[in-house]
């Protein structure tokens, strides 16, 4: 992967649906659901996925800011 170019990974855990930037790492454990190269595309991913499993979404792609859905 080029260096420029980022992972975002959609995970399910125990209590909710997380995105997560796999440059900063992983952390807890969960399932592994999707991963996107574009930050939008995962965010809607994770946004639809946490919404169809009706669970709140725990946004670590951005450290700054985090959202729950």
């Amino acid at each position: 992967m080029p260096r420029n170019q980022k992972l975002y990974s959609i995970y399910l855990s125990r209590f909710a649906v997380e995105l997560r930037d796999q440059e900063k790492g992983c952390f807890g454990s969960a399932e592994l659901v999707s991963s996107q190269s574009s930050y939008a595309n995962g965010l809607k991913f994770a946004q639809d996925f946490a919404r169809n499993q009706e669970m709140s979404l725990q946004n670590y792609a951005q450290f700054e800011v985090r959202y729950e859905y």
